[in-house]
């Protein structure tokens, strides 16, 4: 009789051991398949979790005194309830479903596309490094006129500009009469690169995505590249969209395309940088149907049009404003502004 009532007791510990456990690990508002966690919900949450920071946003007390809390936890920025339910681990409750209405987000592209801050979630466990930024090149003086190249091209008047150095003629004077160089080359970010890129899929994988963060990213020739974190824009695969520092464009690349930046990176300033180029404007009404799709207020026919007023060209700039938010005139070799063919195709307007 007394070993029944054991058994009875240590039963009842187990049952109420495992409902604790069932209460701090499900995910909040969230309806299991079946009435409990599968075994491999579980085992996704245990692969997930360790050494990760995460946020917890208390939702309910139960019970007094406390017994448990209910709890919904955010990893990258992401609900884990939304995440096993993505994965058909779980379903939505009523709650749940009012809750996502309230925080404005849509049902049916919240698993597929994140808008992510990843701020303060390195864990010092996995090795990810601190978030460091890369620092910006020293601009001339507003009115001060200049040499550079357009790297990329995001509207008519937005655009990714490099400076082109003025130290390539006194490096080329220092040489003797055979062509070889006097004094000892110093590592350039070119040099660099052309380094980095016999080791770069050595490089550990980037496991975290912080938006921001700094990374080395594979182009589509092949090659690797200075870059940073823009977003997640899918989950399963993981694939996240970049930004490459050092030309102004971004493409969506797959996470094992990703490494951590060695930190002798950090001393060369990105050579490109986004300048917003002053004396136009969008038309008021051009009648053009097609338009940059992030950009509607101008057309794809003005996007054209710059494309090949500035791409191969060398230009000259003059600032207005510098950092953080530069904005200069253009022109092309012969003293000629280069928006003036957008304005005589009234792709553009006159901003004064």
């Amino acid at each position: 009789m007394l070993e029944k009532q054991r058994s009875r007791s240590r039963s009842r510990s187990r049952n109420k051991r495992k409902q604790e456990e069932t209460h701090l690990s499900a995910p909040s508002a969230k309806k299991t398949l079946g009435g409990f966690w599968q075994s491999d919900a579980v085992e996704l949450i245990q692969e997930l979790l360790p050494k990760r920071y995460v946020d917890v946003k208390i939702m309910e007390y139960h019970g007094k005194p406390l017994t448990y809390l209910a709890v919904e936890i955010y990893f990258d920025g992401m609900p884990l309830s939304s995440f096993m339910e993505y994965n058909k681990h779980c379903t939505k409750s009523e709650s749940d479903s009012s809750s996502l209405k309230s925080e404005g987000c849509n049902e049916d592209t919240c698993g597929d596309s994140w808008e992510i801050d990843f701020e303060g979630l390195h864990s010092p466990n996995v090795g990810i490094q601190p978030l460091i930024h890369f620092g910006l090149p020293s601009l001339p003086y507003p009115g001060e006129f200049f040499s550079v190249t357009v790297k990329h091209i995001e509207t008519p008047n937005e655009v990714f500009i490099s400076l082109i150095s003025r130290e390539g003629s006194r490096h080329s004077s220092d040489t003797d009469d055979s062509g070889i160089s006097c004094v000892p080359e110093e590592m350039t970010l070119e040099s660099a690169m052309k380094q980095l890129n016999e080791y770069a899929d050595f490089l550990p994988i980037l496991t975290d995505f912080a938006s921001g963060l700094p990374c080395i990213a594979e182009y589509v020739d092949g090659l690797w590249y200075r870059a940073r974190i823009l977003a997640i824009q899918c989950i399963d695969p993981v694939k996240v969209l970049v930004q490459y520092v050092d030309y102004g464009s971004t493409r969506l690349q797959a996470a094992d395309r990703l490494r951590q930046i060695p930190p002798e990176l950090f001393q060369y300033p990105v050579a490109a940088f986004r300048v917003k180029l002053a004396g136009f404007k969008p038309p008021r009404d051009d009648g053009l149907p097609d338009r940059i799709p992030y950009s509607p207020l101008w057309s794809m026919e003005a996007l054209w049009t710059m494309m090949d007023c500035v791409e191969g060209k060398q230009l000259s700039a003059s600032l207005l404003s510098g950092f953080p938010e530069p904005s200069a005139f253009l022109y092309e070799e012969e003293g000629t502004l280069v928006h003036v063919p957008l304005i005589e195709k009234s792709l553009a307007d006159v901003d004064l």
